[in-house]
């Protein structure tokens, strides 16, 4: 409770909440969600301190420390931020996402909160998750794959639909060209007609 009050003390007073360590250039709201401050990190969040900032030595963002550390009440706070939506599928600099984080140390309780909130519960292959976490996983990534299939089969029917309204007017187009020319060798020549008269 101390180490709360003493981060809203300096906070509504002004402190820089951007300030930024040596070590790995960590401002003060990395620093509380990689230790599982939970109170803290609304108490940042709330004197403005930027909810996607990354970590300057990984890239790494406030939620995606806090996934690491599997600290689920830290996820919830960045989360619920509504004036500065939290992007839970930032990765850091190695390309790992927050959930995938979350799944390489098993936090089920912060997988299950990410995946509630929206994000994909596609993980990188080379992630192991083991039997139990693996079919949890697969659980979830089965909604996904169904809907992205059928968003596939819909462009594809598009794309059908497409071309065959193409063709359509391309014959139709054809047909027209080919009644016209067969209206026009019909109609008698005027010109021939009246060179004719006019050599009689």
């Amino acid at each position: 409770m101390n180490f709360v009050r003493c981060v809203d003390f300096l906070a509504k007073r002004g402190a820089n909440k951007e300030a930024r360590d040596f070590s790995k250039g960590e401002t003060p709201l990395h620093v509380v969600a990689s230790k599982g401050h939970t109170e803290s990190v609304q108490v940042l969040l709330k004197y403005g301190a930027q909810a996607n900032s990354r970590r300057c030595s990984d890239d790494a963002t406030a939620i995606w420390l806090a996934c690491e550390g599997g600290h689920v009440g830290c996820v919830a706070a960045l989360l619920a931020h509504e004036s500065e939506p939290v992007d839970g599928e930032a990765p850091s600099l190695n390309g790992t996402r927050p959930i995938e984080v979350a799944c390489s140390r098993h936090h089920v309780a912060v997988v299950d909160m990410l995946v509630a909130h929206g994000v994909s519960s596609f993980v990188q292959p080379d992630i192991w998750l083991g039997p139990s976490f693996g079919t949890r996983m697969l659980r979830y990534q089965l909604p996904e794959r169904i809907a992205e299939q059928r968003r596939q089969d819909a462009e594809e029917a598009a794309e059908i639909a497409r071309l065959k309204a193409e063709e359509e007017a391309e014959a139709r187009r054809l047909k027209e060209e080919a009644k016209a020319k067969k209206s026009s060798k019909g109609k008698p020549d005027v010109k021939a007609d009246k060179k004719g008269k006019k050599k009689k």
